[in-house]
Parts: structure tokens; sequence; C-alpha cells
């Protein structure tokens, strides 16, 4: 995320014999360019000189930043910004000058050559001298699974392979540990006779490990087609051995340093453990993510007790631990040695065990290569192929208190037993064969695991991270972010107060100071942490004080100081330059002399794009809030919000801000702005927002690797990419941005793996414990889990992805202690297995699993009808009921009929299907000492060619009809299926009573309003009253469109509550109205993302008029005036004051219990039209419009232009007769 050196790229690695001189000739020339080059570029360089990059492509860039475990030049010093070209001849020079010249030995005695030991599934090759896995292709196919390509400078002593051992034992008597380690000094192994037919190759391996009772023979093998590597362990020494510490090495082909892009994405793979003991095992998947996968397995009885980091010597042909080369790590069979020196004081994956070996006893272990022909998607077939037990959770394995899962298992054997540990955290009941649904106890939190004993003796554990309950959790986060993180200092020279800054949780305290500016300076994704988790938090579950706070937050701090009133961003609001802050005491303990410590002037560059995702996304959440629940709000309107949300985004897109060709992380909030605009009518900005992301997706559109970054290899572009291709209709490179998520996005029965997007960098910019280590739930996993979800709503039948997805969006919830704080990420080396000190770059990912979190209705193939985030049940008759569980409880996503559900107030309580009909019923209810919504906007989406779906006007009718004896509560709000071409002029949500008792029903309704959306289908204006006013609505049109016989009934309903409320006097109501005229001509119908809308007076007005607050009216000023712009998105104010609290609501507290709901029946297709607007009753907005494709062609072919009206109403106190008495 940082820029140092501008770094560019080396060619691939060739054979190191025989060009040592002619590099050395090149090396004068291009250091007289170097030094020739002129003046520094004004553009922050980027990358890390002693780590190598990738090249820089605008659009697929492909760079490395700098290192801030060392010093580097700052971005402004000169001499470091060199023309391009001369750049990369000096690098290259410099680069293999220094492979030549600390090249390390050939220590494998590569010069003698190969042994080929293919099998049916494989062809292989291993090193004749060290016996070590060259080579490992699939049959048929060109892509090694291992750095073949790169071996020659892998030969040193340090360095590991497949084939390679590490050990440490104790003799009887010893309190010591000995290791043993076959790369360590490296000599020819004996090889030694095959002793069976399936044996390939053998060696004993005395030579190159140190002496002792120990002799150990490796055998490479046929396993049944696959490869196999087999180790036998023999005590050789007169006493009893315990063996504490048993690896084998584990290497794959992913090094990333001195590649193209192209060229990782076509040689590079990445692996992940199961740490599950006997059913444990490591995936491989092509950095692509197409094409065949490996899996390694146990051979016998080889536990994955633990997966431990290798240390080996770091060379500038590799530089090993670094960005563009993570690392290798090695499969642990026992750890008890390590447990009780390294890793003392922690908790390990699985209890640490040994074996001991008397006199002349032997051990076996092994594993086992695969390969999965098909790809990710068929690892656990290939898995079961082996006879290793598999395990499935849904939904995965981080799990809220209140949400019960359910596990799959496959195995040859019967299950013997299932503990938890710890002890009552879980509750394991069967409910089928190898099926058991899971259980977290009440005061469960943290980590918890199930050891599964089969009767076959193989032991497999899966692991769970218990959560509070998701609304609990969320609450946690944002009082934590606003009240303890909550820096308040007005005396701050830097502008950072108030605001929620940066928090240490081991210190307790706030971080003020640091050599990464940005981390105490609220911008890059290392500083916003706090505050973009507090702010976003308020989309989804806003809170008065916390609001009030945040409001603050932006007017002092994020607009006009951290934001330029041109809507640039500033990379860091703390800088280091005493003397532009007299009298500021900075730490002398923290070594100020990094490139990372910017002065003033490069922290207020404004030229990075990924900082402005961050206020964008905040602004959006805060207008998505002052539109739910417009009373919060006292400073700004929702209309100010919303336009500063794209004026951020457009400010990014400028020619001076770098990186805005490549994706950003979190840049699909960009696109939920975008809608939001089409909603509220705001055409003009839309489009202009449209044509800039168009831009983008066509460029990434010609790349071959189109996921560029500022680092050479990044898992942050692929969420923007896939959005945007997708978005445009760029199938291919949405397809290929998939594919690369799930080549880094694995599934396993490990809540620290499963959907655990590959991030390995970050700590060193924005954690306290600065490494390159493989993190977990680093905010990679909360924003890929964007694809994987995105992607499964458009196929439901492929679940892999939402096992991946959700797995990833639930991610962010378990950085989330039990205080609230929020780390950045997981430390996964076993010397450490803890949550980071600091909040950090912790925001992004929360913001990821706002966007992506909900409940998943899945028809699996191989479980059955499932739920993610969610409690399932089938009724006899074949309905089914859903009760979510997920975090946000605003998305439901039924995979069956390929709906998404999305409110934007309150809560979903629960839904039911209909398997046959496809009829759908949602109950909404409010949280329990959350705000009160006065309304809920709720949206219907479809996949594909799947029914669209609308309410019917007859479902406040049965709404009433079907409420609770005795609690004015009606059960449940139905949506029902209509097929496009059925799609006739059908009415909306109809808010005028109808039906029996209509004071009952009003009251019932009076605490959430439901108003649902047709996304595809918005018919244009119906006129049920025409123009002169609700008194003279044709009543026999809207009963018989309600079902009624006649309008005499439903007169009367109203009658009875309009006296009861005074809400109509003799005369006509008055009735203000604004109006938007829109140029339709070409305008393409309303896309499936779309629906109704509300600029202030702007077409399709989908949020009521009556929710805006007469409060905030007051107190609005200069922010009541249209937003600047220009065009359409001008827009009249049109913000009139309603929605009146009666006499002593005010200050009430939300009733908890009492679900609110309408239902919707079929047989509302009545072909008129006149049904776009009911007569509301006072405090309540005009009815939803709505349009079906064909209707709108016809319009538009008439029509140029469509005017369409927002109205409200206000009623004097007054008598009501009805005319018929």
């Amino acid at each position: 995320m940082k820029r140092g050196v501008r770094i560019a790229v080396l060619p691939p690695l060739a054979a190191v014999a025989g060009v040592r001189a002619r590099r050395l000739e090149h090396l004068p020339r291009v250091l007289k360019k170097l030094f020739a080059a002129g003046p520094a570029s004004s553009r922050p360089p980027s990358g890390d000189v002693r780590r190598i990059g990738g090249h820089q492509q605008q659009g697929s860039a492909e760079q490395t930043k700098p290192s801030a475990e060392v010093g580097l030049p700052s971005d402004t010093e000169p001499g470091w910004a060199v023309p391009g070209a001369a750049r990369l001849e000096v690098l290259a020079a410099l680069g293999v000058l220094a492979s030549g010249v600390l090249c390390q030995d050939d220590n494998l005695g590569l010069d003698d050559g190969y042994i080929t030991i293919d099998t049916a599934n494989f062809n292989a090759r291993i090193v004749r001298n060290a016996q070590v896995l060259a080579s490992l292709t699939p049959k048929g196919e060109s892509f090694d699974f291992l750095p073949f390509d790169l071996l020659p400078v892998r030969a040193a002593n340090g360095q590991y392979h497949w084939g390679d051992i590490t050990f440490r034992y104790r003799e009887a008597g010893s309190s010591n540990w000995t290791d043993g380690d076959s790369a360590s000094s490296r000599r020819a192994v004996t090889a030694a006779a095959a002793t069976g037919d399936d044996v390939l190759a053998a060696s004993v391996m005395a030579p190159t490990l140190p002496t002792g009772p120990l002799s150990v023979t490796r055998e490479w093998l046929d396993a049944s087609g696959d490869l196999g590597l087999r180790f036998t362990i023999r005590n050789a020494g007169p006493s009893a051995v315990e063996v504490g510490g048993l690896g084998f090495p584990a290497e794959f082909n992913s090094i990333f340093t001195n590649r193209r892009a192209p060229d990782m994405q076509r040689l590079c793979s990445l692996s992940d453990p199961y740490v599950g003991m006997h059913a444990g095992h490591i995936r491989v998947a092509p950095t692509r993510g197409a094409g065949p996968a490996l899996v390694v397995t146990p051979l016998g009885d080889t536990p994955m007790e633990a997966y431990r980091n290798l240390a080996e010597p770091s060379y500038p042909a590799t530089y090993y631990g670094s960005q563009t080369f993570e690392g290798f790590y090695e499969w642990q069979v026992l750890t008890k040695a390590w447990a009780e020196e390294e890793w003392a004081g922690r908790e390990p994956w699985n209890p640490p065990s040994a074996r001991t070996l008397e006199p002349g006893e032997s051990l076996q272990f092994g594993v086992r290569f695969s390969v999965a022909e098909g790809g990710v998607r068929e690892l656990d077939a290939t898995i079961r192929k082996t006879g290793t037990p598999v395990a499935v959770g849904v939904p995965g394995y981080i799990i809220p208190r209140d949400s019960p899962a359910q596990l799959f298992l496959q195995a040859d054997s019967d299950v013997a037993s299932i503990v938890a540990e710890p002890a009552g955290s879980l509750e394991v009941k069967e409910t089928g064969a190898l099926t058991y649904a899971v259980t977290p106890s009440a005061t469960a939190w943290g980590r918890a695991r199930l050891t599964i004993e089969y009767v076959d003796g193989k032991i497999q554990t899966v692991h769970y991270y218990i959560t509070k309950p998701g609304p609990e959790t969320l609450a946690d986060v944002g009082r934590f972010f606003t009240t303890r993180a909550w820096f308040n200092d007005t005396s701050d020279p830097f502008g950072r107060a108030p605001s929620p800054m940066t928090y240490d949780y081991e210190a307790d305290k706030i971080v003020e100071q640091d050599p990464r500016v940005w981390v105490a300076g609220l911008s890059d994704e290392g500083g916003t942490g706090a505050y973009l988790a507090a702010v976003v938090k308020q989309a989804i579950q806003p809170d008065a004080e916390e609001v009030a706070k945040l409001e603050e937050f932006v007017d002092q701090v994020l607009w006009g100081r951290l934001q330029r009133e041109d809507y640039g961003v500033r990379k860091s609001l703390f800088f280091y330059e005493p003397a532009a802050v007299p009298g500021y005491g900075y730490d002398s303990g923290i070594n100020w002399g990094s490139w990372t410590s910017w002065n003033k002037n490069a922290a207020s560059l404004v030229d990075r794009a990924y900082n402005y995702v961050h206020p964008a996304a905040a602004y959006w959440s805060l207008y998505r809030m002052a539109r739910a629940y417009p009373e919060l709000v006292e400073t700004h309107t929702w209309e100010w919000y919303l336009d500063h949300a794209y004026r951020t985004i457009m400010r990014a897109m400028e020619r001076d801000v770098g990186y805005n060709r490549v994706g950003l992380m979190g840049e699909t909030v960009f696109g939920e702005i975008l809608t939001d605009l089409e909603r509220e009518g705001r055409t003009s900005q839309a489009d202009t927002l449209k044509e800039a992301m168009r831009s983008r997706a066509a460029q990434w559109d010609t790349e071959e690797v189109p996921f560029g970054s500022e680092m050479a290899w990044d898992s942050t572009g692929q969420e923007g990419v896939y959005y945007w291709t997708k978005y445009f209709g760029y199938t291919q490179t949405a397809d290929k941005s998939l594919n690369s998520v799930l080549g880094f996005m694995p599934t396993v029965p490990h809540w620290g793996w499963n959907g655990n997007a590959r991030r390995y960098w970050d700590n060193i910019y924005g954690g306290k414990l600065r490494r390159i280590e493989r993190q977990i739930h680093h905010y990679g996993s909360g924003l890929n889990s964007l694809v994987a979800l995105a992607a499964y709503r458009d196929n439901p039948s492929d679940s892999y992805l939402v096992r991946v997805g959700y797995g990833g969006t639930s991610g962010p919830l378990s950085n989330i202690n039990q205080d609230g704080f929020a780390a950045a990420s997981f430390h996964s080396w076993p010397d450490t297995l803890k949550w980071d000190g600091i909040s950090g770059d912790y925001g992004p990912g929360f913001l990821g699993m706002v966007l992506g979190s909900g409940t998943y209705v899945v028809d699996d193939k191989d479980l059955g009808l499932v739920a993610y985030g969610g409690i399932l049940e089938t009724t006899p008759e074949g309905n089914v009921n859903v009760t979510p569980r997920d975090p946000t409880r605003k998305r439901a996503f039924i995979g069956p009929l390929g709906v998404t559900i999305t409110i934007d107030a309150g809560v979903i309580d629960s839904f039911t299907y209909a398997g046959d009909s496809g009829a759908i019923s949602v109950t909404l209810s409010q949280l329990p000492g959350a705000p009160r919504a006065a309304s809920a906007v709720m949206w219907a989406e479809t996949t594909g060619n799947n029914a669209s779906y609308g309410p019917t006007s007859s479902a406040f009718r049965q709404a009433l009809l079907n409420q609770n004896p005795g609690t004015n509560q009606p059960t449940d709000d139905t949506i029902n299926s209509h097929g496009t071409e059925q799609m006739s002029a059908k009415g909306a949500v109809n808010n005028a009573p109808t039906g029996r008792g209509g004071d009952d029903m009003f009251e019932a309704l009076d605490d959430l309003r439901i108003i649902v959306t047709l996304l595809k289908h918005t018919y244009p204006a119906g006129k049920p009253w025409g123009n002169r006013g609700p008194n003279l609505v044709n009543w026999d049109a809207v009963a018989g469109e309600a079902g009624l016989e006649g309008g005499k009934m439903a007169r009367d309903c109203v009658q009875k509550v309009c006296k009861k409320r005074h809400l109509f006097e003799a005369k006509p109501p008055t009735v203000s109205v604004s109006t938007q005229t829109d140029d339709a001509t070409g305008a393409p119908p309303p896309s499936r993302r779309q629906r109704g809308g509300a600029a202030a007076g702007g077409p399709r007005r989908d949020h009521p008029a009556a929710r805006q607050s007469p409060k905030r009216g007051k107190r609005r000023g200069v922010d009541g005036r249209p937003p600047p712009g220009g065009g359409a998105d001008d827009g009249k104010d049109g913000d009139p004051v309603g929605d009146e609290p009666e006499d002593g609501d005010e200050g009430k507290p939300p009733p908890a219990e009492k679900p609110r709901s309408a239902r919707f029946y079929p047989g509302d297709d009545d072909g008129d039209d006149d049904d776009g607007e009911k007569p509301p009753p006072a405090e309540r907005s005009p009815s939803v419009r709505y349009y079906s494709n064909d209707e709108m062609e016809a319009h538009l072919r008439q029509r140029r232009r469509l005017a369409r009206r927002t109205v409200s109403y206000s009623f004097e106190e007054g008598e009501y007769e009805d005319d018929d008495a």
C-alpha cells in the first residue's frame, strides 16, 4: 500500500552458469544511463529494490511495495525515479549481477541430472543425487506445481524441497531435544533397492542427516496411479528414543520474484493447509484458478498436527520471505518438542504429540499427491478417493452463538466419538448418517475444536470460531470505535479530532504516533480501519449516539481536512516534520528515518486512488442511514451524503490520481453508489459515473492479467475488475477474475483458512507485529467474498462458490473480540496464533462483510437444501421456512428460485417460500434497542431468466385477516412469482386500509411499513385519484384490486381509520407536487439492480417522503439546497415534512419483539393501469410504481419525455363524513 522506490521488471532468470561475464559487460553502460537520468518524477515511486517487483503497465500494473522494516528513500528523495527504459536496464543488470555474484552453491548435485518417476496420473522428476522432488506435472499437462524453472537458484543448503525431512528427538534419560534436518548440510544420499512393485525410487538418507540413533529411509511410490512419498524411521540405537518433532517440507511454485504478471498466471500456484490430523491435507491451485488442482493427503498413519513456517536464507534471485515470495511451510506429524520450546505458552491447533521408538522399532509416515482434473471444485471428491475423511460445514466454521451449524462427514468408517474442546463449548447431535447439528453454548466464545474419532482409528479435527450473535457483535464494534477508540483531543495539531482512530488493544490506547504515518493519520487502509468500520456499521445497524459522533467526524475531520474541498483525499493527516508542528512531542523511541515517515508535503498528496474508497464508502453508508432513518441525522441531508460519495469517486478518476486504472479494494461500493444514483433519479451523475467505470472495464478486457496493483502480486484488484467487467458484459474477463479468486481462496474445515483470501505482507503496513506471514482473515476475505457470492447468485447451481464466499464474508466477524475491538488479522504462525494488537486496516474487510452478508438458501447436490446464515426448516406441505442468523439480516438469497430480497431498514425476521408455486413470504421486525424505522423499502431481484417478483395489492387485506388475535400483528409479508410475460399493470403495495377492522390494521402496520420494489418492472405513474386528491379516489377500483366485492367496505374501512386519526377534512387535502422530467429517448430499461428511487423531486421515489424528518429540515441551512452538478440531478428540493411522531411517542424505545409484516397473494394482475398510487393515510407516502419491460418499451416509443411526480400530503384535523351515512 505504500510507495518507496519505483521498481521495474527483471527478466526471467536464466540458467546461472555461463552468463555472468556478459552481465558485467553491460553494467557500466546502464549505470551511466542511471546517473544521467535527470530529476525525479513527480509521481511517488513504488517498489523495493531489494525485493524485486513486477512490471508496471497501466491498468495491470504489477508493482512492489517497499519493506517497512528497512529505511528506503522517501517519496520525495531525488535520484530514484528514472526513465523507465534506463531503470529497467539498470535493475536488470544489477539483479543478474547479484544473482551471479551472490549465487548460492549447487548442493543438490543438479549436474548429475534427474530420475524420471512417472505414474498413471503424473510425470515427475527427482534430483538424482538428493532424490528430492524437482518437477510434478499432471499427465498430459505442461503445468508444473513445483518451481522447476528456478531449481538452479534453489539448490543451496537450507532450501527445502519435497522429499526433505526435519525431526527432533531425545534419548531416554535426556531432557534436551536434538534436531535433524536433511536440507541443512546436504550430501548425496545412498540409493537403495526397491522393496516392492510400487517403489519407484528409494534412498538411505544417512549421508545428509546428522549422526544419531535414527535411521531414515525415503521411498517414492506409485500410489494407485498417484505419486507417494514414504519415510521409514527406525531406532538403530541401544535405548528408547522419543520423537517429538517430525515434518515434511512442502514446496510449490509460489515464487513470483522476477516474473511478469502473465508468467505468474501461467507458472505459479498457491497452497493452503487443512490442519485436521488424519483428514489433514494441502490444497494447491494454479494462481489463475483454472485447470487441474493438486491435493496432498496422508499416506497411512500420517496426521497433520501443525503447519509450520520454514526459515530459509534469502537470496536476491528469489527473495525468500518477501512480498514476491511468501516462503514455504512443512506438514508436521509430531510437534511436542516445538510446543515445549518455541511455541511455549501458545494454544496450538491440535494437541502436541510424540512417538517413542524402542530399540529396533520403526515408524512409517508419508503423503500422497493426487490431481483434481476438474480443478478446485473437485478437490473434495479427489480427497475422498484417497480414503481420507472429508468434512463440510454449513454455514462454515465461524458461527454465532444463536446460529446452529450443520456438519456433514464423508468417511470410510463410522464415527466412534465426537468431543468438543473446550468442554461444553459445542453441543453435537446426530441428525442423520454422518450428519450432525453443531450448536454453540450460550457462553462460548472464540476458538473451539471438535475431535472426531472414527472406528478405524483415524482422528479428524474440525476447527470452529464462536462469536456473539451477529447483531450483538456489530453493536459491540460500533460502540468500541466510537468510545474507546474515539479521539477527541481538539488541541491535536494534525486536526484528527474528533474521530475513531487506530487502536492498540494490547496497550489499551489509541495509536497517536506510528512511523508508518498513515496508521495514525486516518488514511490508507492501515489508518482507516476504525473509522470505516464505525461508519459503515451505521448503514445496517444505526445507533443515534454513534451517528451524532460520526456526523461530527464528517464535518470536522473527514470533509475539509482529510478530504480537500476539491474532493481530493490526503494520504495522511499525521506526518513527521517537527518544524511544521512546533511544540509537538514526537516519540523519541520511534525510528522516524524510514520512507514511511512522510513529511507534511508527502502526507498531503492526493494521488493514491485506493484512499478514495474509504470516504466514498463512509458517505454512502450515511446516505443509506439517513434515507432509512432520517430522524437520526442533524447536519446533512441524504442528498448531501450521496452527492459527496459520487464526487469522491469522480475525483479519484482524475489524471493526477495514481492507480485509478486498477481494481481498488472495496470498490464494489462504487457500484452501490451508482445503483442509488439511478434509484434517486440522478441520471446525469449516474451516466458520468458509468462512463468512467466503462472505460476501466474496457481496458481490463484487453489485458491478459487485469488484476493490477501497487504490489508485484495481489489479491485486491479482482473484486473491482469482476464487478465492472460483469456489469458491462465483459464475461470472459469477469470469469477470469472469479477463477483468480478461487485460486487463492480455499474452503477447508477450519475457520482460519475457510474462505481466507491470500494475504501475507499487510502486517508490515497495517499491523502491529510486522512480518511476512500468511494472514488469517485480513480484509481480503471480506472483499473477495463479494466476487464468489455474486457469482453464486448468478449461478445458484454452483454451491462451491457459496462455500468459499460465505466463509470469506464471515471472516470479519471473527476479528471482533468480546469488547468490540476488531483486529487487523490473525497471525497463523504456530509460535504466535493470536490476533494482531491493533485495528490497523480492518475496515475494508468489514465493508466487504456488510456488502455481501446475508442468508443464502442453497440446494447443494451433495448436502441437499441448506441455509448459510440461517436456520432452515421444511414443512410437510413442501414450504421452506428460514430464520436469518447472519450479521446484517438485511438480505436473503433463495437459490432454488434465484431471488434476492433486500431491505433498507429493520431486519428480516423470517421468510418462507413455497417450492411448488415459488411464492415468497417475508416477515420484517425491528432490532431491540435499535432506532425505530417508520418504514422499510424492500427490493426483489431475480437471476437470469427466473420469474420476476412483485407485491399484490391484497397484501394488507390479508395481513389483517391473518394477524395474531389480540396482538395487532400481521403474520408475514408475501411476494408472489410472476413470469415476465405475465406482468401487467399491477398495483404496488396498497397503503390504504382495506378489509375488515381498519383500526386494528392501521396500528398493526404503524411500526414498520413495507414497500416492495420490483427492479425489472416499474410501471409508469398511475392516477387512481387523478389530479383531485384522494377524497375523489375511485374506491370501487381500489376495492376490486384488493379482492373486495364492493367499494363500500373499503370506504367504511378508510372512514374508521381516518376518523380515529383525524386524517381527512371536508375539503380535499393540500397536495404539494414536485416534478422532474427525464429525457427518456434511448434510455435503457431499468437494470436488474435498479429500483424506483427518489432524488429530491426525482422519479421512482421508493424511499417514502414520509421519512423526511421535520427536525432535520429546520437545521439544514445550506444543505437544503439542491446539490450542484447541473442537469436533471439538480432536482427540486422536494423534501416534504412528514412522519411527525404522535404526542408522547418521541423518545419511546422501539417495540422489541413484534415483527411487522404484510402478506401478498396472487391474483392481482388485473391489467389496468391505475394502480401506481393508492390514497395513503397521512404520514405515509404514495405507493411505489412499476414498469414491465414491454410496457416500458411501448411507453418510451409513444412519449419522448416521461414526467414523474412525487406527492406528499398534509392533513388538517377535522371531520370526514361518510357519503353513504
